[in-house]
């Protein structure tokens, strides 16, 4: 895989960044806070995604340390890589709520569905990403603490290896798998359901054993019953006529006992309605309480009252027409030369304004208690209304009540029917003959007994079906602890058989390892080193041409370049059908300058394609003394440069 082009749409710091890296070595220089790590970041980003954290985590995961910080509804870039002479193009959307990854064959415009993707990365996945082409800085660390590093690497190293080959996670899922399955189903508690299965066996036997005894015993009284009928079918054939006369008392007594139901039936259904009319006669009796109305009658004579206001408002208008009249008398009279007064026209203009003084005020009065009047008498033909429903509600009441006491006495008469017939029917069975009423009596026993049998078979089949579903249970379980046995016992073996294949792929992947290991070591010291070995133990020394050394024994500088070698030597067995990018994060800080131009210049020889992150320019520097071509980027702005 060859890095062609990063897309930084909206990633940290940057907003449409783009940055082309080319084979071979690719330098990006940027001073601190530039965005180095960021752009690593967003590197492996691209290819693993960044999942959030919970809780406290996600305030300082790399998910929201690179949340874009001009705008953070936006979280997405592209990458544009070439595998095997293919050109791709990766867009990404890093957002959680709308995360999604996308990769497009750019000569076909193709997308490749997640099968496509699983082929094309191969076995490129974070673990062996970390412990193989990604490297950080290790400058800080003393020489010891190198080189408990340095194990560790190797502790990782020794589990790392293609996907299908990575054999400590398979034996880990393996192992929770057993637990599951063992949990799941129980199997921990076998013994506990063999035992309920033997109990469950033991009481199937025991009801087996009843539930025989109980056949027999029908049987018996099955005989004796069909015995009891012979016997009074001889009987009866002498007191037919006296069992006639029996069945059609017997026919009366339901008859009469079926029309008492109906009713008393009918008898609740009157009940239930007289209960109705109360509640219906209570309500209007409340609402008259409430206007203070005893009857219609008071009703009728409130109306009465209240049309006579209206009539005494009219009477009212009789002293002022009386003063109209004297007004005009008194007028005639001066006109017609018999009053010489001025005086008497002037008290006839008073008596005029007194009259219509009082026809107004009259005027007034009468059109409010007419308006009062009609409201007063709207109200009242309301509860006169209320009335009428009230004295038919009662009437229809008296009438439930007459038809109840008429069904009641009717019931009565049909009770005591009941009765004389029932003593009939008494007297007609002890007037039978004696043998009849064994052979009944008999018969009545047996058919208790019978019944009594029957219910206990009933009760038996119920437990015996209950024990059957019991037993269901118990053997689904049983025969899912069966399965799940073999599964772990499938497991266990596969455990043993990686167990197995993980002892000869560490010899031979350790022998390949150290080989290619002494390989890079001996490239980058310039052959001052040119063995470098890792044993089972994990223990790492290096040999020069007169002795071998610990890793505790080196310098910074030197474990740094093992560490490089490793990763160098197990990237290309891991990867080795489709090498990767190495990316070297301010990888060369202990460096001198000598051991930095032949580390670059082996990655040059060997790797397809180095980025080396860095804030110093020694390595541009040092590139260019020993004539190693690279691919120059500066973060700090969009001009790009090849040296």
């Amino acid at each position: 895989m060859i890095i062609k082009e990063l897309y930084l749409k909206d990633f940290g710091q940057f907003h449409d960044r783009k940055i082309t890296l080319k084979p071979g070595i690719n330098i990006l220089y940027g001073e601190n806070e530039a965005g180095k790590t960021t752009v690593h970041t967003f590197i492996r980003g691209m290819l693993f995604g960044l999942e959030r954290g919970r809780g406290r985590a996600a305030r300082t995961d790399d998910y929201t340390r690179y949340e874009p910080w001009d705008a953070p509804g936006a979280y997405a870039g592209s990458m544009r890589f070439e595998t095997d002479g293919i050109t791709y193009r990766m867009d990404r959307e890093f957002k959680t709520e709308r995360k999604m990854v996308r990769v497009v064959r750019e000569d076909t415009g193709a997308e490749l569905d997640e099968e496509g993707r699983k082929i094309l990365f191969g076995g490129l996945f974070e673990e062996s990403y970390y412990n193989t082409v990604s490297v950080t800085q290790l400058g800080g660390r003393t020489d010891a603490d190198l080189a408990v590093v340095l194990k560790q690497y190797a502790a990782n190293l020794a589990s790392t290896r293609h996907a299908q080959m990575n054999l400590k996670k398979a034996s880990e899922y393996l192992k929770d798998r057993k637990k599951k399955i063992t949990k799941e189903n129980q199997v921990d508690r076998k013994a506990v359901w063999k035992n309920a299965w033997i109990q469950a066996d033991r009481k199937d036997a025991e009801l087996s054993r009843k539930a025989e005894e109980l056949d027999q015993r029908a049987a018996g009284l099955e005989v004796q019953m069909n015995k009891l009928r012979g016997s009074l079918e001889n009987e009866q054939k002498l007191e037919r006529e006296e069992m006639q006369n029996l069945r059609a008392l017997q026919s009366e007594n339901r008859e009469l006992s079926n029309r008492r139901l109906e009713l008393t039936k009918e008898q609740k259904n009157l009940q239930a309605k007289i209960g109705e009319k109360r509640e219906q006669i209570g309500r209007m009796t409340q609402e008259l309480d409430a206007a203070d109305f005893r009857s219609l009658n008071d009703v009728l004579q409130k109306m009465h009252q209240t049309e006579q206001k209206i009539s005494l408002s009219l009477q009212t208008l009789i002293p002022a027409i009386l003063l109209v009249a004297a007004s005009v008398c008194v007028y005639v009279a001066y006109f017609a030369g018999r009053l010489q007064q001025t005086r008497w026209i002037a008290g006839a203009g008073a008596l005029d304004l007194l009259a219509v003084l009082l026809l107004a005020l009259c005027v007034v009065l009468t059109g409010k208690n007419q308006r009062r009047k009609e409201e007063n008498l709207e109200e009242l033909e309301e509860y006169r209304q209320v009335c009428m429903r009230l004295a038919s509600a009662k009437e229809e009441n008296e009438d439930l009540l007459r038809e109840l006491t008429a069904s009641e006495n009717r019931e009565e008469r049909v009770a005591q029917s009941l009765r004389e017939l029932e003593e009939a029917i008494k007297k007609k069975i002890e007037g039978m003959p004696a043998g009849s009423k064994k052979i009944l009596a008999s018969m009545e026993e047996q058919n208790v007994a019978q019944n009594q049998c029957q219910w206990e078979m009933s009760n038996l089949a119920k437990e015996r079906e209950k024990l059957e579903a019991e037993q269901s249970t118990i053997a689904e379980m049983l025969e899912k602890i069966g399965k799940a046995e073999e599964e772990i016992r499938a497991m266990d073996l596969a455990a043993e058989k990686i167990s197995e294949a993980a002892t000869a792929i560490r010899g031979n992947f350790g022998t390949r390892l150290n080989d290619l290991a002494s390989f890079y070591i001996s490239e980058i010291t310039g052959g001052k080193y040119d063995r470098l070995i890792m044993d089972e133990d994990l223990k790492i020394r290096v040999h020069t041409d007169r002795r071998v050394l610990d890793a505790e024994q080196l310098s910074k500088g030197t474990i740094e370049q093992i560490y490089l070698s490793l990763r160098l030597a197990a990237a290309e067995l891991i990867f080795e059908n489709d090498p990767k990018p190495m990316l070297l994060d301010d990888a060369f800080v202990n460096y001198d300058n000598q051991r930095m131009a032949m580390t670059m210049r082996a990655l040059a020889a060997q790797v397809e394609q180095t980025v080396l992150f860095t804030c110093h320019t020694r390595e541009k520097a040092v590139a260019d003394r020993n004539n190693i071509s690279y691919h120059y980027v500066k973060l700090q702005d969009k001009n790009e440069s090849a040296g």
